[in-house]
């Protein structure tokens, strides 16, 4: 898949660490990392549907209590779980990359 075919959905989310993150992987520079990856942890699709989401892909916090925690998803409801307070870039897209890797894709990955 292109990155022409996966529209602005994943770029304009309002989250400036996911800002610096989309760009570095839709051009290649996060080892192992695609777009498809990141949209399938995301919404459990590897590719966007003829008709696209029923809804729009939504981003929430949550405070990381002193403890690292990988981001995470519910494809269900097409939300992003992010950890609040990460201003490391590489620590993020580290734990982001470990997040993908880890997560069953629904037996795609």
């Amino acid at each position: 898949m292109k990155t022409a075919e996966i529209p602005h959905l994943l770029f304009a989310l309002p989250a400036s660490i996911w800002q610096r993150f989309t760009p570095k992987v839709a051009e290649g520079l996060v080892k192992d990392c695609r777009l498809e990856h990141v949209l399938m942890f995301i919404t459990g699709a590897d590719r966007v549907p003829p008709l696209g989401f029923g809804k729009p892909i939504k981003i929430a916090f949550y405070d990381q209590d002193g403890e690292k925690r990988r981001p995470s998803s519910s494809t269900c409801s097409l939300q992003l779980n992010l950890p609040r307070g990460e201003e490391d870039v590489s620590a993020f897209n580290e734990l982001m990359v470990s997040a993908l890797k880890e997560s069953c894709g629904f037996g795609k990955v």
